[in-house]
């Protein structure tokens, strides 16, 4: 059943060239292929997907087909993908499996990765935003603008409207 997508595989892992693809739009596609059987211990679902690859040594292109994707892969608008593809052909394309996770605990490991970064500059963010809040309030000067700022006032006018206890 998954034969052609094993060729296809196997031919662009020895001849393809490497590229980025930023999602455009993507959508869960009905297909005999989705089954519940796995490739390679990897479930694969069957996606219609429009990408814009961007190749290192070639001008961007985009592409609109349907793609067999590992359910371990974000498919969302606005995910970057390592994909495999032919220059001669770009609608002969798959996502780079040797960068896909192989199993959902990989998965959630690259994940928790990305969340933890994302928090952290987050806290960053915010930490920056709180400093200088607490500087220009000793300053006495205009608290700056911004999301921190303008609900640490609203929390202070309710306070004082006796609408909440504490802050």
């Amino acid at each position: 059943m998954f034969e052609p997508y094993k060729l296809l595989e196997k031919s662009l892992l020895a001849s393809g060239s490497v590229a980025k693809a930023e999602v455009l739009s993507a959508e869960p596609a009905a297909s005999a292929w989705d089954s519940g059987v796995t490739y390679t211990n990897n479930p694969m679902e069957s996606w219609e997907v429009s990408l814009r690859v961007t190749p290192p040594e070639e001008p961007t292109f985009e592409v609109s087909l349907r793609m067999r994707i590992s359910s371990y892969v974000s498919i969302a608008r606005g995910a970057v993908l390592d994909v495999l593809y032919d220059p001669k052909k770009h609608t002969r394309i798959i996502v780079d499996p040797r960068t896909v996770p192989q199993s959902a605990s990989e998965m959630m490991a690259s994940a928790t990765e990305v969340r933890d970064a994302e928090m952290l500059a987050a806290a960053a963010r915010n930490n920056a935003q709180m400093a200088e809040f607490l500087k220009n309030r000793r300053q006495g000067t205009a608290a700056p603008r911004g999301n921190v700022a303008s609900r640490l006032e609203q929390l202070e006018r309710l306070k004082q409207a006796g609408m909440i206890d504490e802050l």
